[in-house]
């Protein structure tokens, strides 16, 4: 329900609720998240924050660019075995730089120490792997399967890889988020109807971000499926990139609400 106060509401009970003292929300803005407005955002992001207050809890809510796809993976498995990488340590994207800042507010805020130490602790906890230790930790404490966690190999692969080339060349200045979430779907990764069974291996992993310089030919994406290979999915992929002749920055933390 695209209404702010039920969505505030709906939210922070759940995080009350739990028992957590100090809060981090990230709210996605743009075309591949709910919240399309800056300003809208904002507004929510601010209700959290005092309805945090109101309860004694520390909160930081931040807005974050959710116009091009977060990280290199869209899709099930393919995010998960992202997320193990970058407790590892062994991913260096916007994925991995999103989640060591949210990590060094949640530190900041719960020791009451400078961020630049609470970010010096997430580094030296990803590096010195008390941090993948942990996630094991947390899979085994709620009855998982660690197996998928020590070995990403573990995980189902999809049948049909199939590989998108670039017909520009140039720049990259954006990737539709929306349009890849969307294609992903029709990959497996997600229900066009309810009742739609998901396929956990299907998805779509990007293999040049927005920044990047590319030739004609090179390899833009890759793409996993158990359905038959179908031309419609490169077409829907390459529509999805916009080149330009210069290099773009995008900004990927758009605001820092306390």
């Amino acid at each position: 329900v695209e209404s702010i106060p039920l969505i505030a509401s709906s939210i922070m009970s759940k995080k009350l609720a739990s028992g957590a003292d100090v809060i981090s929300l990230d709210i996605k803005v743009g075309t591949g998240a709910f919240m399309k407005n800056i300003d809208e955002a904002r507004t929510l992001a601010r209700l959290m924050v005092e309805l945090g207050k109101k309860y004694n809890k520390k909160v930081i809510a931040t807005l974050t660019n959710m116009s091009t796809p977060l990280g290199n993976m869209v899709g099930n498995s393919l995010e998960v075995i992202e997320a193990i990488k970058t407790v590892k340590g062994e991913i260096n994207n916007d994925f991995s730089e999103l989640t060591k800042y949210f990590a060094a507010h949640i530190v900041s805020l719960s020791l009451e120490i400078d961020i630049d130490k609470a970010k010096e602790m997430v580094e030296t906890t990803i590096k010195n792997g008390n941090a993948y230790k942990k996630l094991i930790e947390f899979v085994t404490r709620q009855g998982g399967d660690p197996k998928y966690i020590l070995d990403t190999n573990n995980f189902e692969k999809a049948k049909n890889i199939i590989i998108v080339k670039s017909k520009n060349k140039g720049y990259i200045d954006n990737i539709e988020a929306f349009k890849i979430g969307h294609l992903a779907c029709r990959l497996g990764a997600g229900r066009k109807k309810l009742g739609d069974k998901i396929d956990y291996s299907a998805g779509v992993e990007l293999l040049k971000k927005p920044g990047d310089y590319v030739e004609t030919g090179d390899e833009l994406l890759k793409l996993y499926t158990n359905y038959d290979t179908d031309d419609s999915y490169i077409l829907e992929a390459l529509d999805a990139y916009e080149f330009s002749d210069k290099a773009t920055n995008k900004e990927l933390i758009i605001d820092t609400i306390m």
